[in-house]
């Protein structure tokens, strides 16, 4: 339906937010750019003048939350802008080999990263509420519900922890590293995926296991699953994707795709969309499993698909060293 008018190498997923598309474009002839769109026309947003300082790092995956934008460098550093500017920087002084992806919930900003720390941050202010340090890393994003946080470790460990102070609620040992892997909440229970290929569901009140699903291979999972109607989508390092009763684990349909899933599956209208590392975008109906239409994409789709009005979003590169790639919009 529309292509941005230059092309971009995409650094992070789209994301859509109030009729506007956010990325991270950057190029080997300049500096990472803070990039907005309408997301109906592609056309850039005149009024949107934010930009990211010269001294930013490889900045993370974007959060766009009450009209503001939010993002972590690999020098730790959260930044918080709206429209017009940088509002406010937090240093956690953690050097990050890939900068995480912040959650933003209940006037709080929550991040991990290299070290073993999770933060919880004033949305308003950029003053720190409180640090815990697990065993190992925090990488993915992690949850919040109810006044809760979740977060995955490397260490294999799946944290409860207070909002509001930090104190640990309680501890599920997943006996595999959660390594990329971000809490999904619905209802009583946690999704979340392991690295060694396994898909827990975690009772959100105690701390137990419920059930487990094991893919096919050995892989990582999806970094962030999609919960929809009793059931839990997901894709796998062993080119699989699959569909699982949310209830109990057990496999509804399943669907060999030949390529590694690009991070997460979105879903809207009954149809789950999701990219493949071999340069095609899938969709499936949900229920079914039965193939939709697929896109060839030029070059690799390694970010996230963002569900925009009647349209899906993706962000493509032509590979990791030319700076090329697109940002456009298919009719759904």
């Amino acid at each position: 339906m529309w292509t941005v008018p230059k092309a971009p190498w995409s650094y992070s997923p789209p994301v859509v937010s109030d009729g506007r598309v956010y990325y991270l474009s950057y190029s080997t002839s300049a500096d990472i750019e803070l990039m907005v769109v309408n997301a109906s026309t592609g056309a850039p947003v005149p009024e949107f003048t934010a930009k990211l300082d010269a001294e930013t790092g490889a900045p993370g995956p974007l959060i766009v939350a009450d009209g503001r934008f939010y993002l972590v460098d690999n020098n730790g550093v959260l930044y918080a802008g709206d429209d017009k500017r940088i509002l406010w920087r937090y240093s956690s002084g953690a050097q990050n080999s890939t900068s995480p992806k912040p959650t933003v919930a209940d006037g709080a900003v929550y991040f991990g990263g290299w070290s073993r720390n999770l933060y919880a941050v004033d949305a308003a202010t950029g003053t720190k509420r409180w640090t815990f340090t697990a065993k190992s890393r925090i990488v993915a994003a992690p949850a919040v519900s109810d006044g809760v946080v979740y977060a995955g470790s490397r260490d294999g460990d799946l944290y409860a922890l207070d909002a509001a102070t930090g104190d640990v609620l309680w501890t599920f040992p997943g006996g595999e590293g959660f390594h990329d892997g971000s809490p999904v909440v619905v209802g009583d229970k946690i999704y979340i995926g392991g690295g060694k290929g396994t898909m827990f569901a975690v009772d959100k009140a105690r701390g137990t296991k419920i059930w487990t699903f094991h893919t096919e291979g050995d892989g990582s999972l999806s970094e962030h699953p999609v919960v929809f109607d009793n059931t839990i989508y997901f894709g796998s390092d062993d080119g699989v994707f699959y569909a699982v009763t949310a209830d109990t684990g057990t496999k509804r349909w399943s669907v060999p795709t030949g390529g590694i899933l690009a991070r997460s599956p979105v879903l809207a209208d009954g149809v789950v969309y999701f990219g493949m590392w071999d340069s095609k975008l899938y969709a499936f109906d949900a229920v079914s499993g039965k193939e939709v239409w697929t896109h060839p994409i030029e070059g690799e789709l390694p970010e996230d698909p963002a569900i925009g009005e009647g349209t899906v979003i993706i962000a493509t590169r032509k590979d990791n060293t030319s700076g090329q790639g697109r940002l456009y919009a298919l009719r759904r």
